[in-house]
């Protein structure tokens, strides 16, 4: 959960395309107010986020 996610070869094109999976799998939105790079600098940061959304 600590490895950084461009280390994982997750780049912008791959980030925008695991966002939208996420919300299809979770039927959920993700508002704008969350979307900064910091959320996909490590898989944590990621993680966290989503739980977060998944509370509201």
């Amino acid at each position: 959960m600590d490895t950084p996610l461009d280390e994982l070869d997750l780049d912008s094109v791959k980030a925008i395309y695991l966002l939208l999976d996420l919300e299809e799998a979770f039927q959920v939105q993700i508002p704008n107010t969350m979307l900064s790079p910091e959320i996909f600098v490590f898989p944590q940061a990621l993680y966290d986020a989503m739980q977060s959304i998944l509370r509201l």
